[in-house]
């Protein structure tokens, strides 16, 4: 997956999310999250990739329990969470 695709899918979760704003804490601030991850997809530095790993585990652990009720998002987060396996420090 390259730059362009890991976009896309960071602003399908988003899109996929917006729907669900306001409906918990934990969604906006994974709708923050996601923006704050694009940044770093857009330009990434080490200290944002670090940041983003982190992000990315945070938001798999709150979606766990939610994981079959969300499953384009889920993958969509796997997906990310490989990129960022594979990406810089």
């Amino acid at each position: 997956m390259d730059a362009s695709e890991a976009r896309a899918k960071i602003k399908d979760s988003i899109r996929f999310l917006e729907g669900y704003r306001g409906f918990s804490p934990i969604v906006d601030d994974a709708i923050e999250s996601l923006k704050v991850i694009d940044e770093c997809v857009a330009e990434p530095t080490p200290e944002r990739i670090r940041d983003s790993r982190e992000r990315l585990r945070k938001m798999t652990q709150d979606i766990g329990p939610y994981r079959e009720y969300v499953p384009s998002l889920s993958e969509n987060l796997e997906a990310l969470v490989r990129w960022f396996g594979e990406a810089g420090p």
